[in-house]
């Protein structure tokens, strides 16, 4: 790889950009692991549960926001995806929040605010105009590595141990006395009677609730993103992520298990009214970016890359 190209008279350092790529990809995992850390702790108030003074600030920038919808870029309600990096940091590291961090992730905290540190001043660096160098790279990778390291360890809880514990439906069952399993086995049964082919599953892990849905792999379509989160809006401060499996085409609602037994039973109902109405034959990359990297949709591997 070229160190530099140009474009036209401009000398561009090539690094940057394969830096900043990288940069982002961890950004992003560290946003969605902060979300999990706050909602599996606080359910729906969440934001309840963020220090006042970063939570003032949050509540300007989404006010403001909204008045640069003209730019059409990709925005969010979700106060985590406008926190800055040090924000994030912060409240990554906060010691209520962080009992679940690291949990979820095996990281250290002495460790892990020192690698943060370095990734903010690189992300700096690279981020407003100063060329990075071959050893910028090296040493960059150094420490990127062992925050991905603790970035695997969440994805393996999320899309396999959870799946994991997935519990096949079977007709309701009168003795069962936790509500969410057993109001989500009337439904399926309700539904699909005695048919277990292309039943959908409940999981349920320490933290989350989880229903998958195969309906577009069985039809041999894709998941509808956009109908898929104009569906579940409603519940946008509870449900955690909209999972799709690219090799299957299947999808997964998780959403905390401390929510509400309204906010319960709604998603179910939620999934139970549109399962087989958000469904397309476009490609995902065909499906407009703002959709695609919306902050709640996750993408996956089943079998894992």
């Amino acid at each position: 790889m070229k160190e530099i190209t140009f474009d036209g008279e401009m000398p561009f350092p090539n690094l940057n950009a394969k830096i900043y790529r990288e940069i982002y990809s961890i950004e992003v995992w560290l946003r969605r692991i902060l979300y999990a850390a706050l909602v599996a702790q606080h359910g729906n108030k969440w934001f309840d549960a963020i220090p006042s003074e970063v939570s003032a600030e949050l509540k300007k920038k989404l006010a403001m926001s909204k008045g640069k919808i003209f730019l059409d870029c990709g925005t969010s309600s979700n106060a985590i995806w406008l926190t800055t990096f040090e924000e994030l940091r912060r409240l990554l590291t906060i010691s209520d929040t962080w009992t679940v961090v690291e949990e979820l992730t095996d990281y250290k905290k002495d460790s892990f605010s020192h690698q943060t540190d370095a990734i903010r001043e690189i992300r700096n660096a690279v981020g407003h105009n100063r060329a990075a160098t071959k050893d910028t790279f090296v040493n960059f990778h150094r420490i990127a590595d062992d925050i991905k390291e603790g970035i695997e360890i969440f994805k393996k809880f999320i899309f396999h141990d959870i799946d994991a514990q997935l519990k096949h439906v079977v007709p309701p069952d009168d003795n069962i006395i936790d509500i969410v399993p057993g109001y989500f086995r009337r439904k399926c049964y309700e539904i699909y009677e005695k048919q277990f082919s292309g039943m959908p599953w409940l999981g349920e892990s320490k933290y989350y609730y989880t229903i998958f849905s195969m309906s577009a792999h069985l039809q041999g379509r894709k998941v509808d993103i956009r109908e898929l989160l104009k569906a579940y809006k409603k519940y946008g401060d509870v449900i955690m992520a909209c999972m799709i499996d690219i090799e299957e085409d299947g999808y997964t609602i998780i959403w905390p298990k401390n929510a509400s037994q309204d906010l319960h039973l709604g998603i179910i109902d939620t999934f139970f009214n549109t399962e087989d109405y958000v469904l397309t034959d476009k490609e995902y990359s065909a499906q407009g970016v703002k959709y695609v990297c919306d902050p709640k949709i996750w993408f996956h591997y089943s079998h894992g890359k």
